[in-house]
């Protein structure tokens, strides 16, 4: 058997925890639910020499797969991210819309579970697979979790600290490495169904596994099929916290500080459309929190009406203005309308797994394995808005009454804003499928050299499908309808372009006003493409060449070579224009032709890295007056980019045994991350958003301007300085504790820089246009400096605003993981209690020109971060009350949250997000009986007292109900009943 398969004894009694993550001392490992994770010999995860992982500098963590399915039974990813150690990971909840985390369509993944160590970054936690680099998945260059094979996987290793110089890039803040059982013999049946208290949500999940020995037991053929369903959940309104409409409103002054509010609206679009202030144009006057009649510059009698059933006017009923500032186009309670975006994504999973097995008769070992995963997934974004429709006087629908009013007032045109609810909200349906293939050789020579070859070959594609794109050329053209000669209402440009000669006119006046023959006109089908590819060849060997005073010298030499490919096809580009020929009003030559859903083209592109390392462990001192043993681990390697040139990486650490009861532990390493390939050549893509603009709109958000996200080739790669130290007490048998700091700073950092954040239009501002931020923001006349002549000006409005990932100055985060253990009886039942913890006071950003952010314990942030609690709290109690019951209870917490990381920022101190504890409970039936037949069935209860997440608006997007509303990893859908049998023949 390979080097990389060592025996694991337990640092720690009873199940190897995250928060520690201490390796091994004795054969076996009490998990958390009580049973036995027989590790007599595992992979040492983290190191390629280290022949007991108590030697193991860097902390690493041992999980029993159904342990942690046991707690938590929806899927693996969302189990794992129950432990503390991982935070700000992607998962159904977070990736719902259309747009993605990273705001793209390009990359959208509605159901990705991708997880995310320290909250460092998605793409610093190095996946592996039986301990070779798993294959990107996603279009943004992530490993979904959901990809690799479930049903016969044995246990997690999580090492928490750096590796690359023994696995090489992305390996920052830690490793997660995914085991298989490959030992596996007989059959094992495993069905689940789930449903919420509210009656949603509902889940199925079934599988069906087996292994066998063949050929006198030299060879062993494995394999399973596996299918989760889940129903998801499309609209927040199915919850009452999401009927309240939470946001977060204020401008952060001294004197409007940033408030949570319940019963938030937007006053400048309604369900039936609401007349507005020309685009530029504010209201004359506000006046006990209520807006006056009248605009600035404007004489339109209508403004401030609303259009209710048949069309008719009626007064726009305000709510509540208080403490806003002038000009925001929110209010709370009143006739203004809401966003109402997807809570939880729906996904169907389906994956076949097969692994076989040879030993010949020199020793050589063989295997292959192949995996082929479908996953489905329908993410539901806003419904379509738009507060700034012009529509003329002499529309067709227009009731006449207000035609000749507008005449009489000599006002041609008036401005539109509403929310189309006859228009399906947008969809994007994923069809996300890979195929892996990963087959090796092991064997050994010599006194004790070992060696392994190995090859992974991956196919991944990710299909996207819009399927209700809205064809903005045939919206506008069908909005601008007058009456004919007929006094039939028809489209103004169908008279003038045969495009349109078909042209279905829309009525935009009232709820529900619009046709269907209109939208079937307007809505049109989008998809696109990207392929992803991996191939890999790697190879060791390990061996002890040589022998110090204190034993032998392990040593590891390893090369890998890989190559990744990107490449995405597009039917609806962001370089296609909508025609706008006859059509007068709101379309103009930067219209593009599909709203939401224009993606460009990327001609296949490929990256190439070489690489060689070498390891060592070196024994110091053994059965010394002050050390037990004092052990030396040390790695370097070199690797070798076509695009980013050369790395080095390097680690060295120290294992220090005081005495049986006391180890203390030490590790400083460098490491790198390469940018993806997403990150390089990221296609173009086009939306449009409202966001303020801070010259000429005095914070007021735009109207609907063009964002263009795209990838930028000249990425360099990050690096980081790596600390971790601890030490693990364990003053008696049943009893143990363990603390391990941690100190990680990332230099050269890549973000996703968007133009449209508030902090990075201030620096522009401040810097009269000198700042790179500019570059970010298109305006009118260019003019950047707020004071100049014409800056405020409609002329020099936003008009564009740019997103793309640059290279920022540094990250850092300084905390500790810590683990409590012990092991007892109740009523001569065995009993577990297992504390985990992880304190992360820091989670600095340092970004040229800006003061430093300190997101340690903060709610939301730019660039996607999400919520970073300082405390970060699980707790297991397992009892097996008979010889048949078991029942286990988990209780997670987390500590509060501040709404925003800039010091400078003010917000009321009745704004932050509250501490919260949701509770598991895990109830397990064993019959004994008379066969070898192994059965259990199971109740598994999520968030047992059906606990709310605490109110949690997002300051970057104020938008009612559309982001934010609640903190990632907050349990959101309430009360959830699994119930399960597992059959192992």
């Amino acid at each position: 058997m390979s080097k990389h398969f060592q025996r694991l004894m337990p640092v720690l009694l009873g199940t190897m925890a995250i928060a520690c993550g201490q390796a091994a001392r004795a054969a076996t490992a009490p998990s958390a639910a009580g049973n036995d994770l027989e590790l007599t010999e595992v992979l040492v995860t983290g190191s390629r020499v280290i022949t007991n992982g108590n030697d193991s500098p860097t902390p690493v963590t041992v999980i029993a797969v159904d342990d942690l399915k046991d707690t938590h039974p929806t899927n693996l990813a969302e189990a794992i991210n129950d432990l503390p150690v991982f935070g700000g990971s992607r998962s159904q909840y977070s990736n719902t819309g259309t747009s993605g985390a990273a705001g793209s369509p390009a990359t959208s993944n509605n159901a990705g579970n991708v997880v995310n160590m320290r909250s460092l970054g998605l793409l610093r936690t190095l996946i592996l697979y039986d301990g070779h680099r798993a294959p990107p998945s996603t279009p943004d260059g992530y490993v979904d979790i959901d990809t690799i094979p479930q049903m016969l996987l044995q246990r997690v290793d999580v090492v928490t600290g750096g590796a690359s110089a023994v696995y090489g890039s992305d390996a920052i803040s830690g490793v997660v490495n995914f085991v298989t059982d490959t030992k596996f013999k007989g059959v094992k049946i495993n069905a689940q169904s789930g449903i919420s208290t509210y009656s949603d949500d509902r889940t199925f999940e079934g599988g069906i596994a087996f292994g066998t020995d063949l050929f006198g037991g030299k060879g062993h053929l494995m394999g399973s099929y596996s299918n989760r369903h889940d129903a998801g959940l499309d609209s927040k309104q199915n919850r009452s916290w999401g009927r309240d409409v939470r946001t977060l409103q204020g401008d952060g002054t001294a004197a409007v500080p940033y408030f949570q509010v319940v019963g938030a609206r937007q006053n400048n679009a309604t369900y039936g459309g609401r007349i507005n202030c020309p685009t530029g144009g504010n209201p004359a006057t506000v006046a006990a929190g209520v807006y006056s009649a009248g605009c600035v510059g404007n004489l339109n009698p209508l403004i401030d009406q609303q259009f209710s059933s048949g069309g008719f006017l009626v007064p726009f009923v305000h709510g509540a203005k208080t403490g806003i500032s002038l000009g925001q186009p929110f209010e709370i309670g009143g006739d203004g309308g809401f966003y109402n975006q997807q809570l939880r994504a729906a996904l169907d999973m389906n994956q076949l797994y097969g692994r076989y097995d040879f030993d010949f008769d020199n020793g050589v070992h063989y295997y292959l394995s192949v995996a082929d995963t479908l996953n489905h997934s329908v993410g539901t974004a806003d419904y379509y808005s738009n507060t700034g429709l012009t529509i003329s006087r002499d529309n067709a629908f227009l009731l006449p009454q207000y035609r000749t009013a507008l005449t009489n007032a000599g006002v041609t045109t008036f401005a539109l804003g509403k929310i189309f609810t006859s228009i399906p909200r947008a969809q994007l349906e994923t069809y996300n499928r890979q195929v892996l293939i990963m087959t090796g050789l092991q064997g050994s020579f010599g006194h004790g050299y070992k060696w392994e070859a190995n090859v992974t070959h991956s196919d991944g594609r990710f299909d996207v499908h819009m399927n209700d794109a809205i064809n903005m050329g045939n919206f506008f053209a069908a909005l601008d309808s007058v009456v004919n000669s007929s006094g039939v209402p028809v489209c103004r440009a169908a008279a003038t372009n045969p495009l349109y000669a078909n042209c279905v006119p829309l009525n935009p006046f009232g709820v529900g006003s619009e046709s269907q023959a209109a939208i079937n006109y307007i809505l049109t089908k989008a998809a696109w493409v990207t392929k992803l590819g991996m191939d890999d060849v790697s190879g060791s060997i390990t061996g002890a060449p040589f022998n110090s005073w204190a034993g032998p010298i392990n040593t590891a030499l390893s090369a890998e070579w890989r190559r990744l490919t990107y490449q995405t096809d597009s039917t609806a580009l962001a370089t296609d224009r909508a025609n706008c020929t006859g059509i007068t009003l709101n379309c103009n030559a930067s219209t593009v032709l599909l709203n939401r859903a224009a993606v460009n083209n990327v001609a296949k592109v490929a990256t190439t890295v070489k690489e060689a390392a070498l390891e060592f462990e070196v024994p110091m001192l053994k059965d010394a007056r002050f050390a037990k043993e004092l052990d030396l681990n040390a790695a370097y390697r070199h690797a070798m980019y076509d695009r980013a040139g050369n790395a080095n990486t390097w680690k060295i650490g120290m294992t220090w045994d005081v005495l049986d009861k006391l180890t203390v532990r030490a590790t400083r390493s460098r490491d790198f991350r390469a940018p993806s390939l997403d990150e390089n050549f990221r296609p173009l893509s086009v939306s449009f958003t409202a966001f303020p603009d801070y010259i000429t709109g005095s914070g007021v958000a735009t109207t609907n301007i063009r964002t263009e996200n795209g990838g930028n080739p000249d990425l360099q790669p990050e690096v980081a300085d790596t600390l971790t130290y601890g030490v693990v007490f364990r003053p008696t048998d049943n009893l143990s504790v363990a603390i391990d700091a941690f100190d990680i700073k990332v230099k050269n950092a890549i973000f996703l820089i968007q133009g449209n954040t508030p902090v990075y239009q201030q620096v522009c501002y401040a810097s009269k246009g000198s700042s790179p931020y500019c570059q970010l923001i298109g305006r009118g006349l260019g003019i950047y400096d707020p004071t100049a002549a014409g800056a405020t000006g409609a002329a020099n409005a936003v008009n564009l605003w740019r997103q793309t990932f640059i290279n920022l100055a540094e990250q850092d985060t300084q905390g500790a993981d810590i683990e409590l253990n012990y092991k007892t009886s109740l009523a001569s039942h065995p009993l577990s209690l297992r504390l985990l913890s992880t304190y992360q006071p820091h989670l600095v950003y340092k970004q040229p020109g800006l003061a430093n952010f300190d997101y340690g314990g903060v709610a939301f942030g730019t660039n996607g971060i999400q919520a970073s609690p300082v405390w970060r709290v699980t707790g297991f109690v397992n009892y097996r009350a008979t010889d048949s019951l078991s029942i286990g209870i988990m209780e997670r917490w987390r500590s509060s949250l501040k709404m925003h990381a800039d010091p400078t920022v003010v917000v009321s101190p009745s704004a932050g997000v509250k501490s919260v504890a949701f509770t598991n409970l895990n109830v397990a039936y064993e019959p004994k009986l008379q066969s070898s037949t192994k059965l259990q069935v199971f109740l598994n209860v999520s968030n047992l007292f059906n606990t709310e997440p605490p109110q949690a608006g997002f300051w970057g997007n104020p938008n009612p109900g559309q982001f934010g509303e609640f903190a990632q990893g907050d349990d959101v859908i309430g009360r959830y009943y699994t119930v399960g049998v597992k059959v192992k023949l």
